[in-house]
C-alpha cells in the first residue's frame, strides 16, 4: 500500500487548499512463505502447532543509491521468516503515484519454529560488508532471540516448497526453548561504531517477572555499554524484597507506589513472602534512545488479582551508567519532534529554533524561500491602516498598533485568515504554498517556482498541527 497526505489547491478555490489522504495499492505478492505442501489450519493434522501474529509485517530500514530507495520487508508466515526487497524508482513527487520494483521472489528466507505472537524487528541502521549494503535484526520465536541479516543488494536462490518436517521446524529444536516465559518487547539499539556481523545489539523483556524467574530482562550490550534500566532495577527490588506473610495478605493495593515500603525495616520473625509480582506488556525506546520505556501490571502475590492497572515506568540511558552531566548526543540524525523528546526527557541538547532562545533557527534565517520573499517582505503594510510594517523576530506591527504573526518561511506577514498553518513543536505560522504562490504571481510573474513542500516548519523543521 501506497500511504501520503498531501495538500492540493482546491478546484473550485484555487486559493484555497483541502488536505488529502491517497491510500492505494501498488503490489501485492504471496506471503505464504515455503510451507505451503501442508495446510496451515488444519487443527485435526497431528503435527499442528498453533501459529500466527499481530506483528507479521516490518520494514527495514532504507538505502539510497543512484536514485533508487531500496528496503526489505519483512514478513512471517508458518515456520517461516522471508524477507521481500522493494526499490522506489526517482523521486516520489508528492500527490503522485511511486514507481515501485517488488521482486518476484523473496531476496532471503529462513525457516525456522515460530509460535503463536512471533516477531521481528530491525536494526535503523545500514550496514556495510565491505561495499555492499547489508540489514540486520532480531526474530523473537517468541521465546528465543534468533539475529539475522540481509544484503539489500544480493539475492539467495530460492527453495521450494516443502513441508516443515522436511525442514525439521513443525517443533522447537531440542536446546532452543532456553524459556517457557514469552518475549512480549523488544528493541534494537542504535550504535555509533557499527560493526559488520549478523548480531546487532538488542535488550528484550519477557512476560512474567517473579521472584523464581531472573531471566524477564536480558542485553547482549558489551559490559562497557550495558547497564540495568531503572525500571528493571524497581521490578527487581519489588519481585525480590520479602515482606511478612501477614501485611502480604492485607491486600495492599498493587499499583500504590511503594516508596514508603521500600524504606521500611524487614521483620525477619515472621513467615515471609515475595512483595509482588510483574507482568511486562511492551518495551519501546526513544527516537534516539535516551529513554527507555515498559508498559507493565503489578501483582500481589498472594490474591488472585486480575484487574490491576496498568502503568508506564521510565529510564534515562545517562542515568543508568552514571554519565557525567552534560547533553547525550543521538547517534543518528532525528525529526525535530524526536530532537525535542530528547532534550525534554533524554539530556539530549538545545534544538535550534525550538528550546534556544529564538524560535527560528539560524541557519534559516538566510534560506532561498526567505531571500525570495525578501523584497516583498519589506515593502508590507498593513492592511487595516496602510501603514508601514516595522518588523520583529516573529512578529510585525504597524504604527497604529496593529499587529501580524510573520511567516517562519519567508519572514511575510500574515494578514488574513486560514492562509497559514501552525507548527506543533514552536507554533510558529507558515503561509500555505498555494498563498506563497499567489503572492509569488503577483510580484514576479506566471510560472514562479515556490521551493518549499508545506509540509515542514521552515522555522524549525517540525510538523504542522493545522
Amino acid at each position: 500500500m501506497a500511504v501520503q497526505h498531501f495538500s492540493r489547491p482546491k478546484e473550485s478555490d484555487p486559493d484555497s487548499e483541502e488536505a488529502l489522504w491517497d491510500i492505494r495499492e501498488v503490489h501485492r505478492f504471496d506471503g505464504r512463505g515455503r510451507h505451503t505442501k501442508e495446510d496451515a489450519v488444519d487443527i485435526t493434522d497431528p503435527d499442528y502447532v498453533p501459529h500466527g501474529s499481530a506483528f507479521s509485517l516490518k520494514w527495514s530500514p532504507w538505502s539510497n543509491s543512484m536514485g533508487r530507495r531500496t528496503a526489505i520487508l519483512a514478513y512471517l508466515a508458518k515456520n517461516h521468516v522471508g524477507f521481500r526487497r522493494v526499490t522506489i524508482l526517482g523521486n516520489w513527487e508528492r500527490g503522485e503515484s511511486p514507481h515501485i520494483e517488488v521482486d518476484n521472489v523473496d531476496t532471503a528466507a529462513i525457516c525456522m519454529f515460530l509460535s503463536t505472537d512471533a516477531y521481528v524487528e530491525w536494526q535503523d541502521q545500514i550496514v556495510y560488508d565491505g561495499d555492499t549494503p547489508t540489514a540486520r535484526g532480531v526474530v523473537a520465536t517468541p521465546f528465543d532471540v534468533k539475529p539475522f541479516q540481509v544484503s539489500l543488494v544480493d539475492a539467495e536462490q530460492p527453495a521450494d516448497s516443502h513441508y516443515t518436517w522436511e525442514c525439521s521446524t513443525t517443533y522447537p529444536k531440542e536446546g532452543e526453548m532456553v524459556s517457557s516465559n514469552p518475549i512480549t518487547g523488544l528493541m534494537v539499539h542504535d550504535q555509533s561504531d557499527v560493526k559488520p556481523g549478523p548480531v546487532p545489539h538488542y535488550s528484550i523483556v519477557r512476560l512474567s517477572a517473579t521472584s523464581r524467574n531472573q531471566d524477564w530482562f536480558q542485553t547482549n550490550l558489551s559490559t562497557e555499554e550495558a547497564a540495568v534500566p531503572k525500571w528493571a532495577a524497581r521490578i527487581r527490588r519489588q519481585t525480590t524484597r520479602l515482606v511478612p506473610r501477614v501485611a502480604a495478605l492485607e491486600g495492599i493495593d498493587s499499583d500504590s507506589e511503594d516508596s514508603e515500603d521500600d524504606l521500611m525495616e524487614e521483620d525477619t520473625s515472621q513467615l515471609q513472602v515475595p512483595e509482588a509480582r510483574y507482568r511486562i506488556w511492551g518495551l519501546a525506546h526513544s527516537p534516539g534512545g535516551g529513554t527507555t520505556a515498559v508498559l507493565v501490571s503489578r501483582y500481589n502475590t498472594l490474591h488472585p488479582e486480575r484487574r490491576a492497572l496498568c502503568k508506564l515506568m521510565f529510564s534515562r540511558r545517562d542515568e543508568e551508567r552514571d554519565e557525567a552531566a552534560g547533553s547525550v548526543m543521538s547517534v543518528k540524525q532525528l525529526t525535530t519532534e524526536g530532537q525535542v523528546w530528547e532534550w525534554m526527557y533524554g539530556n539530549g541538547p538545545e534544538v535550534l529554533g525550538t528550546t534556544s532562545t529564538s524560535k527560528i533557527a539560524p541557519e534559516l534565517h538566510n534560506t532561498p524561500l526567505r531571500e525570495q520573499f525578501k523584497d516583498i517582505t519589506a515593502q508590507q503594510r498593513c492592511v487595516f491602516c496602510d501603514a508601514a510594517l516595522r518588523l520583529e523576530e516573529d512578529e510585525a506591527k504597524c504604527d497604529n498598533g496593529h499587529m501580524f504573526a510573520r511567516c517562519a518561511s519567508t519572514g511575510l506577514a500574515i494578514m488574513a485568515p486560514d492562509i497559514s498553518r501552525i507548527c506543533a513543536v514552536c507554533e510558529l505560522r507558515c503561509l500555505k504554498v498555494t498563498e506563497l504562490t499567489r503572492i509569488a504571481v503577483q510580484n514576479f510573474g506566471p510560472g514562479t517556482r515556490i521551493e518549499s513542500s508545506g509540509e515542514t516548519c521552515g522555522g524549525c523543521g517540525g510538523k504542522f498541527v493545522a
